[in-house]
């Protein structure tokens, strides 16, 4: 067969550009970015302030700063050290949602300033790096502020507050630290083939299988109705699993990670529960942990206890009836 052509994968810059902005489902995502980034900076605190009214944004932290702005406008290129690119996997995108969400973006780190109209960088024309004084940086000798005008986040003050239960750096929003209960920092977790877990009722028996999951300090899997003093907590190792480009708000093959999940909580349990049968009299492991054996599928961790939980055993208080269209009592 004669060869006429070749082809070969091509891009269009112009077209990538232009279309980037659809790729975002959730205008918050510009948030989540930029937390991100400041985390993988190494920040250990987060400031950040919204001014609604005016459509004003403000992120600064105190992570190692930009060295390189260029990096800044590189579409897919994530600019971060090789250990980060290992564990994380950075899509090299998260600035790039900035470009489409703010009119005027000035980025200033490390006693360099950027300051140009996002139209403008988005027609790919140059922008100028000038340095400032250390006293006009605003972000210490190596910190970065981003500041966005034009920016429509409405209920951001809600948004940033469930945004940030699992997130593992300190951010303050408009002047308050944010709680956040299950940052790992905060709780009594235990490494997992998985990541580091935190079980409900793994002390009392009150156990629950509803579990928030969280990858890079960001929630990706948590069920529609669930009470958050009784969940349990999942943060999931970055090497293992990866969220899907560009929202990042949920897993790859959803379905069988979440699998995945399940079996790590479900051997977690059957850890807890050896450990409470060695520790505890027999009748308060049984009274206690029933109820999570059962659930969790170790029922036969009772085969050799001589003990049978008082839930097993039903007392008749009247003759059995049928009522109705196959009701029964």
């Amino acid at each position: 067969m004669e060869t006429n052509m070749q082809i070969q994968v091509r891009i269009n810059e112009e077209g990538a550009l232009r279309n980037q902005r659809y790729a975002f489902s959730d205008k918050f995502t510009l948030i989540s970015e930029l937390l991100q980034n400041a985390r993988r900076a190494g920040a250990s605190r987060i400031q950040v302030q919204h001014d609604e009214a005016t459509k004003c944004l403000r992120v600064a932290d105190d992570g190692v700063g930009i060295d390189d702005f260029q990096k800044l406008l590189t579409f897919n290129e994530s600019g971060w050290d090789a250990v980060t690119c290992d564990e994380e996997r950075p899509f090299g995108i998260g600035f790039s949602k900035c470009l489409y969400s703010a009119v005027r973006c000035v980025v200033t780190s490390r006693g360099q300033r950027v300051d140009f109209e996002t139209e403008a960088a988005l027609s790919k024309a140059p922008i100028a790096v000038i340095s400032v004084p250390p006293t006009d940086a605003q972000a210490g000798p190596t910190g970065t502020v981003i500041e966005l005008r034009g920016v429509d986040l409405p209920g951001l003050a809600t948004r940033i507050a469930s945004m940030c239960l699992g997130f593992p750096v300190t951010v303050e929003f408009n002047g308050r630290p944010l709680e956040r209960p299950f940052a790992p920092e905060n709780l009594p977790l235990t490494p997992t083939p998985v990541g580091d877990v935190f079980l409900t009722g793994a002390r009392d028996g009150q156990h629950h299988h509803d579990t928030l999951v969280f990858l890079q300090g960001f929630c990706v899997m948590q069920p529609t109705y669930h009470r958050l003093d009784r969940v349990n907590i999942v943060h999931l190792d970055s090497r293992e699993f990866v969220a899907r480009l560009p929202d990042r708000d949920k897993l790859i093959d959803e379905d069988d990670q979440r699998r995945r999940i399940a079996a790590a909580l479900q051997a977690r349990w059957r850890e807890v529960l050896v450990a409470a049968k060695a520790e505890l009299p027999a009748e308060q492991f049984v009274e206690t942990y029933y109820a999570a054996m059962r659930s969790w599928g170790h029922l036969y961790l009772l085969n050799d206890v001589e003990v049978l939980p008082g839930e097993i055993c039903e007392e008749i208080v009247g003759y059995p009836y049928q009522h109705g269209n196959g009701e029964r009592d």
